[in-house]
This record gives C-alpha cells, structure tokens and sequence, in this order.
C-alpha cells in the first residue's frame, strides 16, 4: 500500500506554511539566533526549517484530545523506563538541521543536558493532522523523520476521521507503510513493544470510521476554509 498522495498542486506547501494564522513565518535567522530566539519562553511554538522560523498556534480540541491520548497511553506503558514521552513541547533536530515540534515524541537516547531545547535520538515521532499542516507532515517531514537513525516509526493521524498512517523501518532497515482503520491497532516500538488500538487512540473523540467525500473534505479553521490543496476565504458575513 503507498503512502496517501501528496496535495496538489506541487507547491501546496509553500501555501500551506503561509496562507493561514495556524503556520507563520516569523523570518530567517541562522540555527544559533533560532535557538536564542525560541528559547522555551514563548507561548508560541516554533519551527526551523529552511533557514526560516516559523511560528506554530493552537490546534483544535480533537487534535489536541488525540495526541494526550497517544501520549498518555505510551507514558503508561513505561513508567520506569529510560524512554522520555513528551507531548507538544519536544523538539526534534533533523541530519538536515530542521528542528520541529512533532505532537508526540519517544526519545529513548542519552539523555541530553538540561538546558538543551532540542531532541535528536527519537524513536517513535507522532503527528496529528490538520488542514494548514497536512502537506508538510505527508511530505517534508516524512523525508526528514527518516533520515534520522535511531527513528523506528512515524505515525501520522487522521483527525476528522479514524485513520492512522503508520511508517516503520523492519528488521533490515527498509521503511514500510500501512493504513489502519476501524477496529485496528497500530504496533508500538518503544517505550515497550506493545500496541494501541484505535479506540484508544480516539478515545472521547468524536470522529466518524470512514473518510468523508472528497467534495465534503472541508474544515473550518479560523478566518477561511480549508480543502484538500486549497484555501478559499470565508466572506464576512459567512456563517
């Protein structure tokens, strides 16, 4: 099975880095005044990629409800492990120097220094969807996540509908895909080998089980509406 298609057209991620309060771009900087700038004390998150800061906002309450789901029931798995699981708030230093906040990170490396802001020895990297994001975290990010060693799977979740699209590398290193929906459960590789089911996942999250249409692929955010590739604004007096 492949993984689902990028947007189109192909410069989607440009527009979706840039048309909507959810992923501003704050300027470029070099990696040293990006990590002087976003020193933790913001209440923004931000990324750096490309040479450029971008600034990341809150996220919808069903995005934010399933990535607790995620990381508590890893957290839960392991309590005395040496495994961190960290929500929303760890970033992770890619070989080509991007850093991103994913929602949910298991680093089961060394453990780096205190004041250090950054994570490079992921194992298990979690997105939640959204219509601003889903370009880049289909694409770019897929492409960078890999390239880092000691990660063994990405997970990238559905949230308007149950569906998690799971990325691991098997036993001879070659990266493998499948889509799991319904009543599935999706393989966990650390803190502990183990599984979540969907259920946990989507627990106190009311999705449907099955893809809406593709004409009804339309999401709400703040100021306009989102499709698939698209941004079309919301006219003032829209309801």
């Amino acid at each position: 099975m492949t993984s689902p298609a990028p947007l189109e057209p192909d410069d989607a991620r440009d527009l979706d880095r840039n048309a909507n309060d959810e992923v501003m771009p704050v300027g470029e900087m070099t990696f040293a005044e990006y990590l002087v700038f976003d020193d933790g004390s913001r209440e923004r998150r931000y990324e750096y990629v490309g040479g450029v800061v971008y600034g990341m906002s809150y996220s919808t309450l069903a995005h934010g409800a399933i990535a607790a789901n995620v990381a508590f029931r890893l957290t839960a798995s392991a309590p005395d492990g040496n495994c961190f699981v960290l929500s929303n708030s760890a970033r992770v230093l890619t070989p080509r120097g991007s850093t991103y906040v994913p929602d949910v990170v298991v680093d089961c490396g060394p453990q780096p220094p205190a004041v250090s802001l950054y994570r490079e020895h992921p194992c298990l990297l979690v997105e939640v969807l959204s219509p601003s994001t889903r370009q880049v975290d289909l694409t770019d990010k897929l492409e960078e996540y890999r390239e880092i060693e000691t990660l063994q799977a990405y997970w990238i979740i559905e949230s308007t509908w149950r569906c998690v699209y799971r990325h691991w590398r098997d036993v001879g290193g070659a990266w493998r895909y499948e889509e799991i929906v319904g009543d599935g459960a999706v393989p966990v590789p650390c803190p502990v080998a183990t599984s979540l089911t969907l259920d946990q996942i989507y627990q106190r999250v009311d999705v449907p089980r099955e893809p809406p249409p593709p004409h009804l692929r339309r999401v709400r955010e703040v100021g306009a509406e989102y499709a698939v590739g698209e941004v079309v604004p919301v006219s003032a007096d829209a309801g």
